[in-house]
């Protein structure tokens, strides 16, 4: 008994079976590439879309500025515009308020 197993291949056989797994991975190759187009079509139409979003914002963000600045608010300052001469200084006013409650205090 021999301990070799002897297998006959006829010369042809071997660029045919190249040839097969070549198209095979052909097939392959162009199925993936077409899985990852498809993926990038539907990324580049999410980066569309939230570009629009995006821009329809920004438009409608500088109408409510223009409607803000074109808007006359009318101001309140904050100081008094009264001379403050008409009040009596500090010393005189507390001997005043002294006299005023004095009168109402027996």
């Amino acid at each position: 008994m021999s301990l070799a197993i002897v297998i006959t291949l006829d010369v042809i056989w071997i660029p045919l079976i190249c040839l097969i797994c070549a198209i095979c991975g052909f097939i392959i190759r162009s199925v993936e590439i077409s899985k990852l187009k498809k993926q990038v079509f539907d990324l580049e139409k999410q980066t569309y879309q939230a570009d629009a979003e995006i821009l329809a914002l920004q438009k409608e963000n500088g109408l409510l500025q223009e409607k803000l600045n074109n808007v006359q608010v009318p101001v309140i300052p904050i100081t008094s515009k009264e001379n403050p001469e008409k009040f009596p200084d500090g010393p005189s006013r507390k001997k005043l308020l002294e006299k005023t409650s004095a009168k109402h205090h027996p």
